[in-house]
């Protein structure tokens, strides 16, 4: 054999002593992987085309939005979606105030945000439209992260980001 194949020939070996020191720290285990990948399956189907649907309604409207999903992980931990505020500058012209994605929007003062992550065997899902309150968290199981369920909760997001003035 050359040096490849007798390398190449150790790979699954390698694979499975990793995995396994990795589980024996708690880091990484065959369980854990899939609870990951079913969570990522949700963020695909469900909760990312809701995410651009809110995100095109709020364009209609002159409002923007920046979809968010974890940057440091895949499968994805967490989607994201920060509302933008435009604002007038010295009367010039629309600038719209961008978020970096590698920046903890937690930390800034005005952001309104609603999040979707997962914890173990649980959902969450959190929003915040006012800096000084605490976000407002509803515990979930993954079949009821629905359509319908994220359309109810984006709008009751938007109505407390926005609250109608009479």
């Amino acid at each position: 054999m050359d040096l490849r194949s007798r390398i190449v020939s150790h790979a699954e070996k390698i694979k499975s002593v990793e995995e396994m020191e990795a589980a024996i720290v708690g880091v990484f285990d065959q369980a854990a992987q899939a609870k990951r990948e079913k969570f990522e399956a949700l963020v695909q189907g469900v909760i990312k085309p809701a995410f651009e649907e809110f995100k095109a309604a709020l364009r209609q409207i002159g409002r923007d939005a920046v979809i968010i999903s974890n940057l440091t992980h895949n499968p994805a931990q967490s989607m994201r979606l920060v509302l933008v505020d435009r604002y007038l500058k010295f009367g010039m012209g629309k600038t719209l105030n961008l978020v970096n994605p590698k920046e903890d929007i937690t930390q800034r003062p005005n952001t309104k945000f609603y999040e979707v992550y997962r914890i173990d065997d649980v959902i969450f899902v959190r929003e915040r439209a006012v800096s000084h309150l605490e976000p407002i968290s509803t515990e979930v199981a993954h079949d009821e992260v629905i359509p319908k369920f994220l359309e109810n909760e984006l709008a009751r997001f938007f109505e407390r980001a926005y609250p109608a003035t009479s």
